[in-house]
Parts: structure tokens; sequence; C-alpha cells
């Protein structure tokens, strides 16, 4: 019997330090029909010679550059020099158990499904911590609804998302694709979501696995774990292109949870501490304020998600810029 071709997608961006860990788990995949599509996009570290060194070690393996284009085109372009009946994502500086493909793969054909979602995880320094999630088994697409209207982008029993809103930890058929990804081009922040968004909107089954199959590493040079001044625009850019999928306004509610977290986060985790002075946070977070794409957060009189993210949607919601400065700068005092 005839195996499916399985592509394995592996955008590849001054990734050196990563990419014989990356490349060496795919090697080894118990499923051996597999190829690797590494698409370097305009490394200027090594990167691109150990890819084409990997490449002269087995023929599964498939090497492409390009100038800088960013993630987003990055995948789409390999997307397209791709050959697989399935298609799954794995990032640079990220690995995989040797069984991953086999596993989604088998979930995929028993469950007779479009996409299969596994569970992530995390590598931080060295230690592992698996990200607990509740929404799990097969759904039909009553059931994918049930998960965009209620856990999708926030979960409040675990402050997470309901599933995975990575691409890689997903495989999905060829012909669902190449929307997901043109639905997140030209995005810097949240193209995984917007795209794993567009493909919850077109699927008509999905299957989330419990395997813990897929190792994200954390590391201080991925581009979401800076500070940079257009953050808050690529967030809104991430949040509007999810609110035009969202033609019937099925996940309002979700998306706008994950606004609140996302500026929460924002704000204390990245943002506050970089803050010189009041004027300068009184002009950013009030265009996020008074961004017109926030209006399904900022229409709602509560939220409950915690006591500490509800003060700071308060004192938005109510434009008290000052008293949320001060807090954040004491914050930063305190790190």
């Amino acid at each position: 019997m005839i195996e499916n071709l399985v592509s394995i997608i592996v955008p590849v961006y001054n990734a050196s330090t990563y990419i014989a860990t990356c490349v060496e788990s795919l090697l080894v995949q118990t499923y051996k029909n597999i190829e690797i599509i590494l698409f370097d996009d305009g490394s200027t570290d090594d990167s691109l010679a150990k890819c084409r060194q990997f490449s002269e070690q087995d023929n599964r393996i498939k090497v492409f550059t390009q100038a800088n284009k960013g993630v987003a085109q990055t995948r789409l372009n390999a997307f397209d020099n791709s050959n697989g009946e399935f298609i799954t994502f794995v990032d640079s500086d990220d690995y995989v158990a040797n069984n991953y493909v086999e596993n989604m793969l088998s979930h995929l054909k028993n469950e007779n499904v479009d996409m299969v979602s596994s569970q992530v995880v995390i590598v931080k320094e060295g230690k592992e911590k698996k990200v607990v999630r509740y929404v799990e088994g097969r759904f039909d697409k009553k059931g994918i609804k049930r998960i965009l209207r209620r856990f999708y982008l926030c979960d409040k029993r675990t402050l997470t998302t309901g599933i995975t809103t990575y691409l890689c930890t997903k495989l999905i058929k060829r012909e669902f694709v190449r929307e997901a990804l043109v639905a997140g081009l030209n995005l810097w922040y949240g193209e995984d979501q917007v795209g794993v968004t567009k493909l919850l909107y077109s699927i008509d089954s999905l299957y989330v696995s419990q395997d813990y199959t897929y190792y994200y590493t954390m590391n201080s040079s991925q581009a979401t774990k800076k500070y940079d001044a257009s953050l808050w625009q690529s967030m809104i850019s991430c949040w509007q292109r999810q609110i035009d999928i969202d033609k019937n306004r099925i996940l309002s509610k979700q998306l706008a949870y994950r606004m609140m977290l996302n500026i929460n986060n924002a704000l204390f985790a990245k943002y506050a501490y970089k803050l010189t002075n009041y004027n300068e946070f009184k002009n950013q977070i009030s265009l996020v304020r008074e961004n017109e794409t926030l209006s399904i957060l900022f229409d709602k009189k509560h939220l409950h998600i915690t006591r500490k993210i509800d003060c700071v949607f308060y004192l938005l919601k109510r434009r008290h810029y000052r008293l949320l400065y001060c807090i954040l700068r004491l914050k930063g005092l305190k790190k």
C-alpha cells in the first residue's frame, strides 16, 4: 500500500543555534514518507549553509532561499514548493517527538477529519512544561463552532487558548492550507492565530488529541518576545483580521477576552518597563483605546476574567490613563 506523503514545512531565519536539533528530530520520524521543506528567509548567519549540509545527507530534505520576507510569506512560498497530501509546520527553533507525524496522521485517518491539533510542551532554559488544555476529541462543524464561541481564544479554566493557536502542532489536509497562510500575510504578530482561525472556519471536522509531541522552545530572539513600538498596531491588525473572518460574529465574545489578555500581557510583561514618561504612554495607549476594532471589547460592561485583568479593563474603558500608568511604573520598579 502506498503511504501518503506528508510535507513538513520549516521556515528558517537566523536559526543556526537551533536548526540541527529541529532537523534531527524530523529525520528520525517513525513515519518515513515525508518531505522536509527548509525555506531560508534571508538569514544573515550560517543557517542556509547548515540546511544545505542536511540536504546532502537525506534526499527527503529540500532547501529553498529568498530575500527576507517574514515568516508568513516564507510559509506560503514553502507550501507552494511542497507536494504532500497533508501539511504540518515546525518552527526552526522547535523540535518534535519521533512519533509526531505518525500519531497525527493516525488520528486524522482514524477519526476521518480535515485537521488534527496536538498539545504543546514549552521548553524554557532547559525545563519542560506541558500546557494543560481541556478541549479534546472529535468535532464536527457544529462542535467547531462551539469551540470558537466558548473556548478557542480564552478558556477561563486555564486562561489560555482552548486549543493551540499555532500553525505548528497541526496536521492539515492540503486543500485547506493556502487560504489559511494567505489570511496571515503581512503580519509579524498573530499570523498563526489568524491562520488557525481561518482553518477553523474552513474545515468540516477536527480532532484535538492529548498527545504532547511538539516542543516549543522559548528564546529571547523571538519577534513576539521583544518590545517594539509597533506592537499595538500589530495586535490590532491581528484582531481585525479575525473580525473579518468571523462574518457571523461567533467569535466576538472570545475575541474580546483575547484582546484584554493580550493588552494586559503587553502592559505588564513587555510595555511598562520601556516607558520613560506619561505623555508617551498616554499617546500610545489612547490610540489603542479609541481604535474602532476594539469596540467589541469596550462596549462590554464587564469581562469577569480575573480581578487584575478586570481592573485594567475598567481603567482603560474609563480612560483613567494616569492611574494605570502609575500602577505600571510601580510594578516596573519592583522588577
